[in-house]
């Protein structure tokens, strides 16, 4: 019967685990705001940008776009085509923050995202998209953002060196470093309701877990009950 005693108070001390993983990650976070830009923090905020949802965000999509239309028409079709394809646009995203990273630090420019402190969609919306050209500075304040562009007309750049020469030249570079801008304006917004999305998941799953641990409680408590309950032959057979 201790067993079952033992791992009812196991289960009932899961309840809250998904609750602290919460407050835990809001505490770093916090934390993490007030801290300065450091060497260290520049490169945590590198190393995580690298298999982000942003990250997707900048290479799959436009993989399976260009693959689906053939672009560029020299690489072909086929696996290896489309393995060519995800490379570079990857390339692009790893040398886009490269720059943005080193830019970033010579310009005093805060590399984290900061969230809008204001309330309602379209505020927070018009904030995210207006740090991709004014952003915070390392010392607390505002500046210009040189960095992002930087990194995306920089990134375009240096990718017409492994592209075909029909996608080379200042005007592709002009026109696809603007559409790559549009999509880190994309990945400013992602940033800014990300976390939103990521609490409700983790309060959804804070709450199913809350709810199977307390029916692992009470089924465990129900039968130890039934244990000490149900009634004992004695030795002629007799119940005591």
């Amino acid at each position: 019967m201790s067993v079952f005693i033992l791992f009812g108070l196991l289960a009932g001390s899961g309840i809250s685990l998904a609750d602290d993983e919460i407050k835990a990650a809001e505490s770093a976070s916090a934390a993490n705001a007030n801290s300065k830009p450091d060497f260290r923090v520049r490169a945590d905020v590198f190393l995580k940008k690298l298999v982000s949802p942003q990250a997707f965000l900048e290479t799959v999509p436009g993989t399976l776009f260009d693959h689906a239309r053939n672009f560029p028409e020299d690489w072909g079709r086929g696996p290896d085509a489309f393995g060519m394809r995800f490379g570079s646009q990857y390339g692009q995203f790893v040398i886009s923050e490269l720059i943005v990273s080193g830019v970033s630090a010579l310009h005093h420019e805060d590399p984290r995202y900061f969230a809008s402190t204001d309330k309602g969609i379209w505020k927070r919306t018009k904030h995210a998209v207006g740090t991709a050209f004014v952003c915070r500075s390392s010392s607390g304040g505002r500046t210009v953002a040189l960095s992002m562009p930087a990194g995306v007309f920089g990134a375009w750049a240096v990718a017409t060196q492994w592209s075909p020469p029909d996608v080379q030249g200042p005007v592709e570079i002009l026109k696809w470093g603007s559409f790559g801008m549009l999509m880190k304006v994309g990945g400013n917004v992602l940033h800014e309701f990300w976390p939103d999305a990521k609490r409700m998941l983790l309060h959804r799953h804070a709450e199913a877990t809350r709810n199977h641990r307390a029916a692992q409680t009470m089924r465990y408590w129900s039968s130890v009950a039934s244990l000490t309950s149900t009634p004992r032959p004695g030795p002629s057979g007799t119940s005591r």
